[in-house]
């Protein structure tokens, strides 16, 4: 199953340009992963609907994310297209409501030549060409970048992954191989990416305890 997963992400072109013609149009893979607080508490869910549109040479992600704790609520749904390794476009919508703060917020992107243009709740700002939104579901939007902005809110920020070699963890049961890779400063974060480029698991300190993203299908 896992190798003709391999297959899929593959055709799909996750790691080069998808040119028309290049892949089946639709054809479909999708992650799913668990939303973990502290290694015990599931908190929500976080789902990705990949797939070609080949007339216009674009990979299609549709994501949607729910996390629901202790009276905090958040769901956002949102969709990336791509060339290649640029982000072209994407148009997302979050909803958050916690007990200190309450906000709808509409994000967009368009690329424009060296640059592209993001839009949060109307107002627009110039980023440059190579940022990726966090959504880290695979590994060419992580590696070799240095610019991001946040799904939930818009807010753009500068950080520099680093690879920590190679770490084996369990997935559905038996032992994978899996390149680690870590961001330190305000925003820590670590990531372990199979060998497909895919992500297993991302994991992101809050004060004294963590949240975990952890791939629970892969299909």
């Amino acid at each position: 199953m896992l190798r003709n997963v391999i297959a899929a992400v593959i055709a799909l072109g996750l790691w080069g340009a998808v040119a028309p013609g290049a892949a089946q149009e639709g054809a479909v893979m999708t992650l799913e992963y668990d939303i973990v607080l502290s290694g015990v508490t599931t908190m929500g869910n976080q789902k990705f609907k990949i797939y070609t549109d080949a007339a216009a040479g674009v990979l299609v992600v549709e994501g949607e994310q729910h996390i629901s704790i202790m009276g905090r609520i958040v769901d956002i749904t949102w969709t990336e297209k791509w060339r290649g390794d640029r982000l072209v476009a994407y148009d997302g919508k979050s909803d958050i409501n916690k007990p200190n703060l309450k906000a709808k917020n509409t994000i967009t992107l368009r690329e424009n030549g060296a640059k592209s243009v993001l839009t949060v709740n109307g107002e627009a700002r110039p980023v440059p060409a190579g940022i990726a939104p966090g959504t880290w579901w695979r590994k060419t939007n992580v590696v070799g970048r240095k610019v991001f902005f946040g799904i939930s809110d818009g807010d753009v920020y500068e950080d520099v992954p680093i690879q920590d070699g190679e770490r084996e963890i369990k997935y559905k049961g038996k032992k994978r191989a899996t390149e680690f890779w870590k961001i330190r400063g305000d925003k820590a974060r670590d990531f372990w990416f199979l060998t497909n480029g895919v992500l297993v698991k991302y994991q992101r300190p809050r004060g004294a305890t963590w949240y975990t993203y952890e791939l629970t299908a892969m299909k």
